[in-house]
């Protein structure tokens, strides 16, 4: 089994490219559940070119060797851990989280209410007006769902807007 390296995963982040096409689809199906026999077979039998020099490259590694290394250098894996950096959320996505339960959740219902929810998230162009049209949504849906998936939805909301961003009561509010 074939598997990506450290090396292969940073290939594949946004903005890296230093592989072609097919090289890129192979590094991708090389996931640690696939044999090399299979990978190889891919473009019909002429990707084992590829796979070659993918493993030449160190771009993929026979899974066995992942786990040698994953033994040799916990030390390594604990530092890379480290530097992860949480990144909050923007505020594109937070309108296309609202944006989605105001279509799965009222226009079912009321097709009227989901479109001037549309229109509301559409207008709101800071934080605190997408705050309200959410609170409002939020209220919206509490009167058709249960308090736990209202509140399970609050704690969603509350990630795309941290505490520090508003008032630690903002979402509860819609849901008692």
């Amino acid at each position: 089994m074939l598997t990506k390296t450290p090396l292969g995963e940073t290939e594949l982040q946004p903005g890296r490219r230093t592989l072609g096409l097919r090289e890129r689809a192979v590094l991708v199906l090389a996931d640690g559940t696939r044999p090399r026999e299979m990978l190889a077979s891919l473009y019909d039998g002429s990707a084992a070119p590829l796979v070659d020099r993918l493993l030449e490259l160190g771009f993929i590694a026979p899974s066995s060797a992942m786990a040698r290394e994953a033994q040799r250098e916990p030390e390594q894996a604990t530092h890379v851990a480290d530097s992860f950096k949480i990144v909050r959320p923007s505020l594109g996505e937070a309108r296309l989280y609202l944006f989605d339960l105001s279509e799965r959740l009222l226009a079912p219902r009321d097709k009227h209410l989901a479109e001037h929810f549309r229109e509301k998230l559409r207008m709101a162009r800071d934080e605190a007006a997408l705050i309200a049209v959410a609170n409002k949504l939020l209220e919206m849906i509490a009167e058709h769902a249960t308090p736990e998936r209202v509140s399970g939805m609050a704690e969603r909301l509350q990630r795309f807007f941290p505490d520090a961003m508003m008032g630690p009561t903002q979402f509860s509010k819609a849901v008692t």
